[in-house]
């Protein structure tokens, strides 16, 4: 049985088409679909959004998908009325769903996991519009988690200047700290890494200075390596913000304020370094827990937070 899970973010639409076997399941094929879903007015463009969402469902279609679900985020909890008006667009036999911020945490730690290779005392998976924090609970085998609306587009949106000045980062970083303290639900303590997925562009900048080609190995990055990043992006004499914005118009957007989020996340949960990795939560989102009805229940309570 092949299912088709796609996720909606608003700078880009992810397909994950997972085929089941007796020995469970596996990732058959991912595709990105990377463009800006938000109009003018700072609101999802349905237009683009069903078109591209079209296009990913008949790629479903072509595989013998089962069942093709696209998964809301940040954009379908946070803003009135963008549920209804989606799904009076999308295709026949695209279901529409929202995802919690304990489902998005779930499926973060389901993949980071496999990444990591080792036990995830703190994690946590960072979008456009909020951000999951997530650690080992006090019983065996549980999970607690937080979500608080926190992304990069929305540290932007405070700024709205492509890179800030470092005055402007400082404040934005304290902002993200105290929205990260105000939703904060436990924090583990005295910890020294911090595992954690969705900062790709960042990421891939780290890469492309380090000159290291591998897509798939995890970047480690601490306070230190952090400043020297944020130094060779504002440094004018390398003249390649122009360059990046010209390859894509958002990407320097989301080097900078994921940098800001990282820092602000290293200084709330008292980590000393962050391992960053590629993850497709879209590979998990799907996957039925028992305590998925706890998650929506909790996530529902947190409604202002995320």
């Amino acid at each position: 049985m092949r299912r088709a899970n796609i996720g909606l973010y608003t700078d880009r639409m992810v397909l994950s088409v997972q085929e089941s076997v007796q020995e469970g399941s596996y990732c058959l094929l991912r595709r990105q679909v990377q463009e800006d879903f938000l109009n003018e007015q700072g609101s999802l463009d349905v237009d683009k959004t069903v078109q591209a969402a079209e296009g990913l469902a008949q790629l479903a279609q072509q595989l013998f998908c089962s069942s093709t679900t696209l998964w809301g985020y940040g954009v379908l909890r946070y803003e009135e009325g963008c549920r209804q008006r989606l799904e009076q667009r999308l295709p026949t036999g695209v279901q529409l769903r929202a995802a919690c911020g304990g489902r998005q945490a779930r499926a973060a730690a389901s993949v980071l996991q496999v990444q990591s290779r080792q036990p995830i005392t703190i994690g946590a998976h960072s979008g456009d519009l909020s951000t999951q924090i997530f650690f080992p609970g006090q019983q065996a085998d549980a999970m607690e988690w937080y979500s608080v609306p926190l992304g990069w587009r929305v540290l932007w949106e405070r700024c709205s200047k492509l890179v800030g000045d470092r005055t402007e980062q400082e404040n934005l970083c304290q902002l993200a700290v105290q929205i990260l303290r105000e939703g904060a639900a436990g924090r583990p303590a005295g910890e020294e890494r911090l595992c954690i997925g969705g900062l790709d562009s960042l990421r891939r900048f780290a890469l492309c200075v380090s000159a290291n080609a591998g897509s798939l190995q995890e970047v480690t990055l601490d306070r230190e390596i952090l400043f020297e990043l944020e130094r060779l992006l504002r440094n004018p004499s390398l003249h390649w913000l122009s360059a990046l914005h010209a390859a894509d118009e958002v990407f320097p957007q989301r080097v900078f304020y994921q940098m800001v989020l990282l820092e602000a996340l290293l200084e709330q949960t008292g980590a000393k370094q962050a391992a960053l990795y590629k993850v497709c939560i879209e590979d998990e989102i799907a996957r039925e827990t028992d305590g998925v009805q706890e998650e929506r229940k909790a996530d529902s309570n947190r409604q202002l937070l995320g």
